[in-house]
């Protein structure tokens, strides 16, 4: 297994791979792809899919908080963006 510091920018692992540097179950990834939830994937074949480690750790820094209110306040601020044209039930 390769560590943070053996990362080359250009490197691509499978979804084993996935599954075995990030502790991602296989079923996980999936669903994420099928939802566009998780990182950026290429897809080489009906069959062969892989990520790109740079966008799988950029991915994960955008989830990476100092704390729960961090999280709390990023979570608020999309949802309320993603609100700002949705009517408010019981106003007029």
């Amino acid at each position: 297994m390769t560590t943070r510091d053996d990362c080359r920018p250009h490197e691509y692992i499978s979804e084993q791979g996935l599954h075995e540097r990030y502790l991602i179950a296989p079923r996980t990834a999936q669903r994420w792809r099928s939802t566009g939830e998780g990182p950026r994937w290429i897809r080489l074949g009906r069959r062969r899919v892989l990520y790109r480690v740079s966008d799988v750790e950029a991915w994960l820094a955008e989830r990476t908080y100092v704390h729960r209110a961090d999280e709390l306040t990023n979570a608020i601020g999309a949802a309320s963006a993603g609100m700002a044209d949705t009517p408010v039930l019981g106003r007029r």
